[in-house]
């Protein structure tokens, strides 16, 4: 007999709290990225603190957690008479845009078999020290090393301007190069499984779905929903989607076996997320005290249009 939908939701909410290390500060980025952006981008700190409670975060941790937010710049604070209040910083805004765009809006592009590549030259101990932060900053872009001088990634009709790539790749020994073509597609396909261990962040899809599709279809059957678990449920769904989908490189079907789950997933994820959505948003505009500072903030348009690449 299966569970029923506030079964299956604490069910999951137990597996979240049972991980080690918590990771508090991820769940609050997690918080940020999915809820406070859509809300003006700043919020009250003890807002932050009552919206954690509900996942067995006390208030000291969430402060003291937030604080090394600011620290680490993921972060800012400002302060309002005795009222603290935190947004995102420049850089921390520009990384969760970037999140967002792959957690909401990515379409499931065509591909014409071409790739971006980068070529290193030379090598050496103290330039390859050097570029660490360059290939950092590419594999954020979706790069992958094949070996220690060459970087590729799929190019899609969106190309990443090369301007962009030049800004990273200021090494006058680096080669960028686009619509490159590699002719042996058996030989390609299983680097690119070898390259992204696309097994290994299979098997993660396979849990994510089987932790989350009896939950889809309880709520696609018309069970019922309190808007406080929608809003749990919102933010774990999203927090443990995102750290399976920031390491997948979004790799075109081309590339993929037919037992490659993320595609299902990505749907998966939109379908249960418009349904909870309204409700979790429910219970946010109750948060905060009867003062107008501190209420939460309406939510915005960008919220409305998240996951519309999918439909």
């Amino acid at each position: 007999m299966s569970q029923s939908l506030p079964h299956q939701i604490d069910a999951i909410l137990d597996l979240f709290l049972l991980q080690k290390p918590r990771r508090t500060g991820s769940f609050i980025i997690t918080l940020f990225g999915d809820v406070i952006s859509a809300r003006g981008g700043d919020v009250w700190l003890s807002n932050i603190g009552k919206i954690l409670e509900l996942f067995d975060m006390n208030f000291g941790l969430v402060r003291t957690t937030t604080t090394r937010l600011v620290a680490d710049g993921w972060l800012k604070r400002a302060h309002v008479g005795r009222n603290s209040f935190y947004s995102f910083s420049l850089q921390g805004q520009k990384t969760a845009e970037n999140a967002a765009h792959k957690i909401y809006n990515l379409p499931m592009h065509d591909w014409a078999g071409c790739w971006q590549q980068v070529v290193f030259i030379g090598n050496n101990s103290e330039r390859n020290k050097q570029r660490l932060s360059v290939k950092k900053q590419l594999s954020a872009l979706g790069f992958a090393s094949i070996n220690s001088q060459i970087m590729i990634k799929p190019q899609y009709f969106e190309i990443i301007e090369t301007s962009i790539i030049q800004e990273i790749c200021i090494d006058e020994n680096i080669l960028i190069s686009n619509d490159v073509v590699y002719k042996d597609q058996t030989a390609i396909k299983q680097l690119a499984n070898e390259t992204w261990q696309l097994e290994v962040l299979n098997q993660e899809y396979i849990d994510f779905i089987k932790l989350y599709a009896p939950i889809y279809i309880a709520l696609k059957n018309g069970e019922k929903i309190t808007n406080q678990s929608a809003l749990m449920l919102r933010l774990l769904l999203i927090h443990q989607y995102r750290k399976i989908l920031l390491k997948d490189p979004y790799l075109p079907k081309q590339l993929h076996n037919d037992e490659w789950r993320g595609f299902e997933t990505q749907v998966l994820v939109a379908d249960i997320y418009k349904i909870i959505a309204p409700l979790a948003d429910l219970a946010l505009d109750n948060y905060g005290d009867n003062i107008e500072l501190q209420k939460m903030k309406p939510v915005d348009k960008s919220n409305i249009a998240r996951f519309e690449t999918l439909t």
